[in-house]
């Protein structure tokens, strides 16, 4: 589980918006479920996000309001790209605010998400 914060980017102008990426390595026939969520003790907009897994067998996207969920089979033992930020609609309805995301697997042999250097520290 991890939390974190969308629309927060220091150099954020209206028209762009922010994004978070986290990767972990998957394992062939690993069965991983993403869950985005809004954190319940800090606030948000209510607004739209978009939630994305991709890497050499997998590229799956969901948009729309909070919480948003993806269940994928790993094709591949690589490592995998986890995508979070606000959706491609008029800054006024774009998710802000505070979040959650958590990676189960089936496997149970992920050790955590790594966050890269689009996530606010």
């Amino acid at each position: 589980m991890v939390p974190s914060f969308l629309g927060d980017h220091p150099n954020q102008e209206r028209n762009t918006r922010d994004f978070d990426i986290f990767q972990f390595n998957g394992t062939t026939g690993d069965q991983v479920k993403l869950r985005l969520e809004a954190d319940p003790r800090a606030g948000n907009n209510g607004g739209q996000a978009a939630l994305r897994i991709n890497g050499k067998s997998v590229d799956q996207q969901r948009t729309g309001t909070l919480p948003l969920e993806i269940t994928v089979p790993l094709g591949s033992t690589t490592t995998y790209d986890i995508t979070m930020e606000e959706a491609r609609i008029s800054p006024d309805q774009r998710y802000r605010g505070a979040y959650i995301l958590t990676l189960e697997s089936s496997l149970g042999d992920i050790d955590a998400l790594q966050p890269t250097s689009s996530v606010a520290q």
